[in-house]
């Protein structure tokens, strides 16, 4: 039907698709099984994988074995065992192209797409972001790899494909956090777009960033349940939890964490979708409560802590983010997150409406809204 979108996004449309026709079906059950008690059976909660720490030329047999299996045999969660133990260096890129469900993409294929012209200025803001980003990565600064030159070759095609998303800060970390896996821009540069689409975060990088404010606000209640305290701590200085996690989300935690602990949650991102990012903000957040002082009162105190919390390791922020204390349901979270959505937008649209008739000289009769 449309053969000129790319296969990479086709399929990622189809499992959003997928997703949100099994988070309907989910939502129906829970409805019906509270209306009707006994006569609808509740929606059973997932059972968690069994984590498997394996040695690299295990983790290969395992890994092969399951990709020889028939694709309606495969058992998800086997893999998703695999991937909370972590993948191994050389098997990273391969993995990374199935759960994206993209292979490589032919850089000559994407110097002939007819695009426009980047405007100046945001090349010159991406001349100047491709030499913060990961400046203290031996392997990503080397002459050998030249990073910088290659990250903005990525978020130059990135914003010529896109061109209402362009660049904002943030994407840098995130193409770099690609780049350290697919070494050739033309991947990267693909994988990017697959990664927004899939997780739904496009619009966390456009003029009013609304999917970001609306998952931070999904992450406040969320985090009100397991970790109080710190919530407490920042309302209580006038400020909201954005103030912390806001580059969490924005980076999907690459400009926070040691790209070798980003790597490790990204395994499991592209697995699980944005159901991580939320489960790893969480578990970061429980651990800034369990090393604040028992009389902390300023807000410099969990700043403090949470530049602690960088040296974490891999192995200790998964274990904590899926651990089962940490409930965040696929199917509650969506929910929460296009509710969260609607109001910030119904908010916005309600503000431009009274900025205009301010404009046109003083307010007018309160919409009914």
């Amino acid at each position: 039907l449309f053969p000129s979108v790319e296969p990479a996004m086709a399929v990622a449309f189809l499992s959003r698709t997928l997703d949100q026709v099994s988070t309907s079906v989910t939502q129906l059950q829970a409805t019906a099984a509270t209306l009707a008690p006994g006569l609808v059976e509740a929606p059973k909660p997932e059972k968690a994988p069994e984590i498997r720490y394996l040695v690299p030329a295990d983790w290969e047999k395992e890994w092969e074995a399951y990709k020889n299996r028939n694709a309606r045999l495969r058992n998800r969660h086997v893999l998703a065992g695999l991937l909370r133990g972590g993948v191994p260096e050389h098997l990273r890129k391969e993995v990374w192209q199935y759960l994206l469900g993209a292979t490589s993409m032919d850089p000559q294929e994407a110097a002939e797409q007819n695009m426009p012209e980047v405007p100046q200025e945001v090349v010159a803001q991406i001349e100047l972001d491709v030499l913060r980003t990961f400046p203290s990565d031996e392997f990503f600064t080397s002459a050998d790899f030249a990073g910088p030159e290659r990250l903005k070759e990525v978020l130059l095609a990135v914003a010529r494909a896109d061109p209402g998303l362009g660049y904002c800060q943030s994407l840098n970390f995130v193409c770099g956090a690609f780049l350290s896996v697919f070494p050739d821009p033309a991947e990267s540069r693909l994988a990017t777009q697959v990664l927004l689409q899939r997780l739904q975060i496009r619009n966390y990088f456009t003029d009013g960033m609304l999917q970001l404010r609306a998952d931070l606000k999904v992450l406040s209640k969320l985090a009100k349940r397991h970790a109080p305290g710190v919530v407490k701590l920042v309302h209580a200085n006038g400020l909201e939890l954005s103030f912390i996690c806001a580059k969490w989300f924005l980076s999907l935690f690459s400009s926070t964490l040691p790209l070798e602990t980003v790597r490790c949650i990204w395994d499991n991102m592209l697995h699980d979708g944005i159901q991580t990012v939320f489960k790893v903000a969480l578990a970061l957040l429980m651990l800034i409560e369990s090393l604040l002082p028992a009389d902390a009162r300023s807000v410099d105190e969990v700043v403090a802590v949470s530049r602690q919390i960088v040296n974490v390791d891999a192995r200790t922020v998964l274990r904590m983010a899926y651990d089962p204390a940490i409930k965040v349901p696929r199917g509650e979270l969506n929910l929460m997150r296009r509710e969260a959505h609607g109001k910030i937008l119904h908010a916005d649209a309600a503000g431009d409406l009274r900025n205009a008739q301010m404009r046109r000289g003083g307010r007018q009769r309160q919409a009914p809204w």
